[in-house]
């Protein structure tokens, strides 16, 4: 058995570790703590096909194996972790599920829309959800008037029952 990586996979694993030391790096501190969703990052990665290694190039992917894909998935991480997390779930809860299960006419609508002109559209959180995570942070930092999360319990029985006494989120 051949454990060595092949030109192609040894390419991949190359751009993708420039990127994560060149762009991603840099900038990842901020994206966590300012609670940013990395969309130059997420361009990038669709501008190099990462966001569907392993999907067809007829459907916009880069027709790559998975050992390419791991390979991309750990570069990508070392640089940042929360875009390395966006790569994977694009991969493998979205492309992966329609490429397995999808009809024709599914994978060809699906798995196109993530070429570049779409996709930060297509994964960028719902609005709704971007407010929830602000609301949190805040409470997390005690603005807003926000209180300390505290609970009790009581016995009841054999048994322990929590009792909370402020909500995590109270809009």
């Amino acid at each position: 058995m051949n454990f060595e990586l092949t030109d192609v996979q040894r390419d991949i694993q190359k751009m993708c570790r420039e990127l994560a030391k060149n762009e991603l790096q840099p900038n990842a501190r901020k994206w966590d703590e300012t609670h940013a969703w990395p969309e130059g990052a997420v361009k990038k990665l669709a501008e190099l096909s990462l966001l569907g290694v392993a999907v067809p190039e007829a459907y916009g992917g880069a027709g790559l194996d998975n050992v390419c894909y791991a390979l991309a998935i750990e570069e990508i991480s070392r640089g940042c972790g929360s875009t390395g997390v966006i790569m994977s779930v694009n991969n493998s809860l979205y492309c992966d599920p329609v490429m397995k299960f999808g009809t024709e006419e599914q994978k060809a609508q699906f798995l196109t829309a993530v070429r570049p002109r779409r996709e930060a559209r297509l994964l960028r959180p719902h609005r709704a959800q971007r407010r929830q995570r602000r609301r949190r942070a805040a409470d997390h930092r005690g603005e807003e008037g926000a209180t300390p999360t505290s609970s009790t319990a009581a016995r009841t029985g054999s048994r322990w029952a929590p009792r909370p006494t402020r909500s995590c989120c109270s809009r």
